[in-house]
């Protein structure tokens, strides 16, 4: 985002009063150096205080330059672009004298005034071209030099205002569902610069992210790190490095606290004794409470997600139920399930660490093929995968889990309660 645009001014003067030459010869055209200062003399307008280089925070600089044998009716030129870039800032032409006759001589000079207590030039460097009737005669080089970018503060935070990017709730403690910004306050921010986050678990490095700066932008402002994973992080000790062009700022410490199992599980998960029940497909199930049911028919069937309610968290529910044409016999199973294992485990980079399978009839006399995964993620945290074939009737009915280790002992109780309520209709 670039600071609003202000323009500044160029002021060209001829210092007052020019001195006119009488002579009955004609003098000679001479031209001095053309020369960039922070200073002029107020009365003959001489260059005061050379410099080559200024900060954004001058006001103003100069450039000036003596003549003299010119004709008052002649034309002169002063042009200003920065150096490598076709656009010209500054472009006039103008007479040397209104008011004159005859030839005229002193100190000729451009004046750039900023605004509101900064020159407002982009950092870079620039040329001073002074034409007399058309012809260059002599240019002088200035910079502005890029101002210092200084770290203010590094906050934070599971919220953001989405459009300052600046922190809302500023906190080193998080749920494994909140979302995760560290915010870093900067008085400038200038273009080719660079800033690094670091994620760290214990010892382990988790994430590296990096935001370019493609604009300048001259005042405080925040750039922000988006630390949240797709998968959500494990109850532990965590760090955060943040970095300038490459050289560290600072670390900073942060903790994932251990979920709260109580408030998202009672002691009965099935006290509001909610079913779900599909007659198309001919099956029910018990729901469990606060958990919503979602249903995606597609051509080969039906696919029904639960999802928790009131937040997000690392434990899901599915059903899926085929069409009776796209029917599995009893003998895929296996292999079916092996295949959707093996779909989300390649996808999210995890590696299989235990297999089991069983035969089962839940409390309605219903049969079922039980193949359980347990998996590592990158991260060294657990995770397990339960599909549950259901047999009895032309139809496959297959019941999925997915679950965390920290959530197991709250997936259990609604991983159990489903399984044991699911019945056919007819």
């Amino acid at each position: 985002m670039s600071k609003k645009i202000i323009i500044a001014i160029f002021i060209i003067c001829l210092i007052i009063p020019a001195i006119s030459v009488t002579s009955s010869c004609t003098p000679a055209l001479e031209f001095g150096e053309l020369e960039i200062c922070s200073e002029i003399d107020q009365e003959t307008a001489e260059p005061i205080n050379k410099k080559e280089a200024f900060s954004l925070d001058d006001t103003n600089f100069y450039s000036t330059i003596k003549v003299s044998g010119v004709k008052a009716e002649d034309d002169y030129r002063y042009a200003v672009k920065q150096v490598g870039s076709e656009e010209v800032l500054f472009d006039e032409t103008n007479k040397y004298s209104t008011e004159e006759t005859g030839y005229v001589e002193g100190y000729f000079y451009l004046e750039y005034e900023g605004q509101e207590g900064q020159l407002f030039l982009e950092p870079g460097e620039y040329t001073v071209d002074f034409y007399h009737k058309g012809d260059l005669i002599d240019s002088a080089n200035f910079e502005v030099l890029k101002p210092e970018v200084k770290i203010l503060e590094v906050s934070l935070a599971n919220e953001i205002n989405g459009e300052t990017m600046e922190p809302v709730n500023i906190t080193d403690k998080f749920k494994p569902e909140d979302d995760l910004f560290a915010a870093v306050k900067v008085n400038n921010n200038v273009e080719g610069d660079y800033f690094e986050a670091k994620c760290y678990y214990e010892e382990g490095l988790l994430a590296e992210k990096k935001i370019d700066i493609t604009k300048n932008y001259f005042d405080d402002n925040y750039v922000t790190f988006t630390l949240t994973n797709e998968d959500l992080f494990s109850p532990g000790n965590y760090s955060v490095e943040i970095y300038y062009n490459g050289s560290m700022h600072g670390k900073y410490d942060f903790q994932i606290l251990e979920p709260n199992k109580e408030e998202v599980a009672g002691e009965n998960p099935f006290s509001k004794g909610i079913i779900y029940s599909n007659e198309e497909y001919n099956f029910l199930f018990a729901v469990p409470d606060d958990w919503a049911v979602n249903e995606k028919p597609d051509s080969t069937g039906l696919n029904i997600e639960l999802t928790y309610k009131p937040e997000q968290i690392p434990l899901g529910y599915s059903f899926i139920a085929s069409k009776q044409e796209e029917a599995l016999p009893e003998s895929e199973y296996r292999l079916h399930a092996d295949e959707l294992a093996e779909s989300i485990a390649s996808e999210q980079g995890w590696e299989l660490i235990e297999q089991n399978e069983g035969e089962y009839v839940n409390a309605n006399d219903i049969a079922f093929n039980d193949y359980a995964y347990r998996y590592n993620d990158p991260e060294g945290r657990e995770w397990t995968l339960i599909f549950d074939f259901f047999k009895g009737r032309d139809s496959t009915y297959i019941f999925f889990v997915i679950a965390l280790k920290e959530y197991y002992d709250m997936a259990i109780p609604i991983y159990e309660g489903i399984a044991s309520s699911f019945n056919y209709i007819n």
